[in-house]
């Protein structure tokens, strides 16, 4: 999706499977910060797609287990 000022949006759904990761650690990285999205209705959230917005390697401290 594209907005009128011409940034791209994923769904949780969409990061989850474009970054091989599950949309728990989206919406978990969400809530803490790490992903910029923007909540569209009640349930529904939209992440800003960028290159930095890829998801690391490594584990962030703490997000493991969690």
């Amino acid at each position: 999706m594209i907005d009128s000022s011409g940034k791209s949006f994923l769904t949780v759904q969409e990061f989850a499977r474009k970054y091989g990761i599950a949309e728990t650690t989206v919406r978990r990285r969400i809530r803490r910060g790490l992903l910029p999205a923007v909540r569209v209705g009640r349930r529904v959230w939209l992440i800003v797609e960028n290159a930095e917005n890829e998801p690391k390697t490594k584990t962030p401290a703490g997000e493991a287990g969690a």
